[in-house]
């Protein structure tokens, strides 16, 4: 598979639920923007945004796992 490293609809359409935190990163290609984790009830939950411009792609995962995408502008 060829992986793609930009911020883009290609990079987005390659991300799923369920894949891992690193599974992910190898995807993306580059470092994240920000990063938020959280715990409540022994449940992390961690975002985790990439921003290339006003383009932006922001996967949420729990457990280390993804349980939702979202990509603005691309």
């Amino acid at each position: 598979m060829n992986m793609v490293t930009d911020i883009n609809e290609e990079t987005f359409a390659f991300l799923s639920n369920g894949m891992s935190i690193d599974e992910v990163q190898g995807i993306i290609g580059v470092p994240p923007t920000t990063e938020t984790t959280t715990e409540m009830l022994g449940i992390t939950t961690t975002i985790i945004m990439w921003m290339d411009g006003i383009s932006s792609i922001s996967v949420t995962f729990t457990d280390g796992h993804v349980i939702s995408t979202l990509q603005m502008g691309l």
